[in-house]
């Protein structure tokens, strides 16, 4: 009568063919999730710049209060409200956005997974910035990534971003359309 059982090379061979898999799979995973979650929010930067230029173009300056902008949360997202001297902003479950560094750029964030940190950063400039390893000018974009973190500097790139300096805790990536 034959054996049917496998052996133990054949099973070995199995689970080595399987981590080579889940090696290559779970980074362009967490790649995907990533960009997808910052991609979500590009639209919501947008209109945060856009009334911020109507508010400037009605008032004579920026808003320094992002409920003074005519935009609003996004449907079903559990968002607590976060006002500072600097910053005026909605954190959320898994971003945050609104308007940064004394009110001169609208920041959109997004964590990697259910923690407080935030590897990736978009931002869009109401004024000209020379500060922090960044040179922008009014309406330019920028993706910053966390400097160890490979996935939101991979992410920042297959957004058009140029890397323009390293700086603090992120690599800044101006975005070129």
């Amino acid at each position: 009568m034959k054996n049917q059982a496998f052996t133990l090379i054949e099973l070995l061979v199995v689970v080595l063919i399987i981590g080579i898999l889940a090696a290559i799979a779970v980074p362009k995973y967490q790649k995907v999730v990533l960009k997808s979650r910052l991609t979500t929010g590009l639209p919501l930067t947008k209109a945060i710049y856009d009334a911020q230029q109507v508010y400037k173009l009605s008032t004579g300056s920026f808003a320094t209060d992002i409920d003074d902008l005519d935009i609003s949360v996004p449907k079903g997202a559990d968002c607590q409200k976060i006002n500072t001297d600097k910053h005026s902003y909605y954190e959320c479950d898994n971003f945050r956005f609104g308007l940064y560094d004394n009110r001169k750029n609208v920041q959109y964030m997004v964590r990697a997974n259910i923690s407080d940190f935030y590897p990736i950063a978009y931002l869009k400039f109401l004024e000209n910035y020379n500060q922090s390893g960044v040179n922008a000018r009014v309406g330019e974009e920028w993706c910053f990534a966390d400097k160890n973190t490979k996935v939101a500097k991979d992410v920042c790139k297959e957004l058009g971003g140029q890397e323009y300096s390293t700086s603090g805790w992120a690599v800044k990536y101006r975005i070129v359309k």
